[in-house]
């Protein structure tokens, strides 16, 4: 392969990732906002409902870590076998 091919393969990839970046973040976002319109319009009272909210978006906040967390642990080591194979 020449440079310029070498690059466009780059370049494509990078557009790949940044593309599954923004679906994911777009889907992240979707789903915030659903989980707190179906909250607000569920027939609660207010503290029922704030409680409900904070207690939804704690456990919300620990999966999410939780995932990322996994996502390091696979990502890491192919990320440094990459490293080391350039």
């Amino acid at each position: 392969m020449n440079e310029e091919n070498k690059e466009k393969v780059v370049a494509q990839k990078e557009e790949g990732k940044n593309y599954f970046l923004a679906i994911l973040i777009t889907l992240l976002a979707g789903l915030s906002v659903g989980f707190v319109l179906s909250i607000l319009f569920a027939p609660k009272p207010g503290k029922e409902l704030r409680k409900d909210i904070k207690d939804k978006s704690e456990e919300f906040i620990k999966k999410s870590k939780e995932k990322v967390e996994a996502l390091k642990e696979v990502i890491t080591p192919k990320k440094e076998e990459k490293e080391e194979n350039q």
